[in-house]
């Protein structure tokens, strides 16, 4: 089988992370290439060389070298220009069934499996739909609810939601229900396991996520000022980057708490993971997630987590190995912080619970489902392209 991927963006042998979406298609495309071979274009990041080969494995990245990874207005070109020359590389490639990921990738890999008539898989982490209006710019938020509102009306062979409630949101937008397999994200446990890491010496909160709005980061730094007078010691890292990182920054000498809070970002996979392990508590305070790998990750690295009360953390959780906080609520996400730090037997009996949870986040498992998935697809493309045939 000869798979294509479009995704906005492809680690380097660093495995630095921007987010979700990239673990998952390194990690898919760590597993396949054992017996597939696969072709993946995606964005060019500092230090990346355009063209990329592997055992199996084609990579080509399109474009100047750049930082830009949000959805903020200075990155619009180039995204535009990313999807009209992902489409032309595409052309040029010899695939079986091409895959587009995100809302920019999707358009330049339908027209792609269109023109080449193959079969088009569209892999959907989530859907904003009127969230784009609430968390970004007016031109940017046009931008991406228009390329994902086009994305969600074309005829796809198959899709892919990374969770119920993401298909749940594609259903109510229109896609056929029989078209849509769930399949949850993962996370490197054997990996983690042989990590030996020292925990740090004072209590630490670990935070990965995008400095966006709708992460609401800035909860959890309220959350720390009033941890402060229960918890003298308490530290916390924040591990990732974005436009309101500068914002981040003002909130946390506006409440002193510099000396509490370290900020982090650019890390590789190994630095990452090293530091969610040296943890003691991870929390994600995001409103809107369309998985949530970061908690996964956590529950591997054997922490108890506090996330955000709502539907998608209960359903990849099961509401076990942490607690859930009132979202936006800075004094309840204090008091679960505190209620955890202070009772060891809950934070045990938590860690237990996550270790049981993560039986359905291998990655090998995820790979081996997505590969049943593309099998499944170019067999019925091949039946329908037949009877076509049959007919003339």
């Amino acid at each position: 089988m000869k798979i294509l991927l479009i995704t906005e963006f492809f680690p380097n042998k660093n495995k630095c992370f921007s987010g979700g979406v990239e673990a998952r298609t390194y990690f898919l495309v760590k597993h396949l290439t054992l017996k597939h071979k696969l072709i993946v274009i995606s964005r060019r990041k500092k230090n990346e060389q355009k063209i990329e080969r592997g055992i199996n494995l084609k990579i080509i990245r399109l474009g100047k070298e750049n930082k830009e990874v949000e959805a903020s207005f200075s990155s619009l070109l180039p995204r535009f220009l990313f999807l009209i020359n992902a489409f032309i590389q595409a052309l040029k490639q010899d695939f079986d069934l091409v895959e587009g990921s995100n809302f920019i990738c999707l358009i330049p890999a339908y027209f792609a499996g269109l023109f080449k008539k193959k079969p088009v898989i569209a892999w959907y982490p989530d859907i904003y739909e009127q969230e784009w209006f609430k968390n970004f710019f007016f031109l940017t938020a046009l931008f991406g609810w228009l390329t994902e509102k086009f994305g969600l009306i074309l005829p796809w062979s198959a899709v892919i939601a990374l969770s119920k409630q993401t298909k749940n949101k594609l259903i109510k937008a229109g896609i056929n229900s029989k078209k849509i397999k769930v399949i949850y994200g993962g996370v490197d446990i054997e990996f983690v396991d042989k990590l030996k890491i020292k925990k740090y010496s004072q209590p630490t909160i670990c935070c990965i996520a995008r400095m966006v709005p709708y992460k609401n980061i800035d909860c959890l730094i309220k959350a720390i000022n009033f941890v402060k007078e229960e918890i003298p010691q308490i530290k916390c890292l924040i591990i990732g980057k974005g436009p309101e990182k500068a914002k981040l920054f003002k909130l946390t000498k506006k409440l002193m708490l510099d000396q509490r809070i370290t900020f982090k970002q650019d890390l590789s996979y190994y630095e990452l993971i090293k530091s969610l392990k040296s943890s003691h508590l991870f929390c994600l305070p995001s409103r809107i997630e369309g998985f949530g790998l970061a908690t996964i990750e956590a529950l591997a690295c054997r922490l108890p987590f506090i996330i955000a009360d709502n539907a998608i953390n209960k359903e990849i959780t099961k509401g076990k190995g942490g607690l859930f906080f009132e979202i936006n609520n800075a004094q309840d996400l204090a008091k679960k912080i505190i209620q955890i730090f202070k009772d060891k037997k809950l934070s045990y009996d938590l860690i237990k619970q996550g270790r049981k949870i993560l039986k359905n986040y291998h990655w090998k498992e995820i790979a081996k489902q997505t590969e049943k998935v593309y099998l499944r697809t170019i067999r019925a493309n091949s039946v329908l392209n037949s009877e076509t045939q049959s007919r003339r």
